[in-house]
């Protein structure tokens, strides 16, 4: 099994606060950030940007203003905000340098989020773009937005009832190929896409593989005809992962929303690099 994070050093807390003492470099990485009182992570993010880590925290710097910021530069922001409003601790900040490449990155990403849902039974609190319950998150902040009037700031809305987060299913015993990988009850492996349509998550390999392509979630045979396509570009960035041979297993959710969908998606992500030492291949490209 793989140890999800044996390549991470991660820096002291600091202040969010305080930018100085923080001292994020512009390289690519992880961060953290949690309440200082409580020691409970509210989110964990990662960039690959120009800027690097220091433009990335700076950026989340923003609910520290006076009105909740718009959900662009960053999406975690505004929850952190409302998080603050309501009367959260100081937020606190640690990050740790990754050079390494995208896909190992965001998969290292993903194992810190996962381990923390199966540790204490929840996503941390601004994770797959949540908010705290009662309040409506900020739009991005783009010119079409601000054009067609569509651009507004969240604000305290008691109708706004937070999703529970799923259990977690980070599975670090069973191949990604099994039937019950994460405690699912997969369908068969199949050459097609399902005829109906459905929410669930769903995997695909090269036939026969012990490793997976592509791990998704969604209308799934919408999503498995779309990656098909892609299939048929050479252009493509993920044209060689589905331009032949592929098979497809999936799970229906159809009582379940995007983000608990987005948690379980994450979950199997991490579960597949921990148990493989590798992220899925076209995972992570677009």
């Amino acid at each position: 099994m793989h140890d999800g994070d044996e390549s991470l050093i991660w820096s002291n807390w600091k202040f969010l606060s305080e930018p100085k003492a923080i001292s994020a470099p512009s390289k690519p990485g992880l961060y953290r950030a949690r309440d200082a009182s409580t020691k409970t992570i509210l989110y964990v993010g990662e960039t690959g940007a120009k800027s690097g880590l220091g433009g990335r925290i700076s950026q989340l710097r923003t609910c520290l203003r006076d009105e909740m910021p718009y959900a662009d530069p960053h999406t975690a922001a505004p929850a952190l905000w409302a998080y603050l409003a309501d009367g959260g601790g100081s937020i606190e900040i640690s990050f740790a340098i990754f050079e390494g490449d995208k896909q190992t990155r965001k998969s290292h990403e993903a194992v810190l989020i996962s381990q923390l849902r199966d540790s204490v039974g929840e996503s941390p609190l601004a994770s797959f773009g949540r908010m705290p319950n009662g309040w409506l998150k900020s739009t991005g902040n783009n010119k079409y937005l601000a054009n067609s009037g569509k651009r507004h700031r969240g604000k305290r809305d008691d109708s706004q009832i937070r999703n529970s987060s799923m259990t977690s299913s980070l599975d670090k015993d069973r191949s990604p190929i099994d039937t019950n990988w994460g405690n699912f009850d997969w369908s068969s492996w199949n050459e097609q896409p399902p005829t109906q349509a459905f929410n669930g998550i769903y995997r695909i390999r090269k036939s026969s593989q012990p490793t997976l392509v592509y791990i998704g979630e969604g209308i799934v045979s919408d999503r498995l005809r779309a990656h098909l396509k892609k299939g048929h570009y050479p252009s493509h960035q993920q044209f060689e992962y589905f331009s032949s041979n592929l098979e497809f297993s999936w799970v229906v959710t159809s009582d379940l929303v995007s983000t608990q969908r987005k948690e379980l998606e994450n979950d199997l992500i991490a579960s597949h690099f921990l148990f493989t030492g590798l992220c899925p291949p076209a995972q992570f490209l677009g």
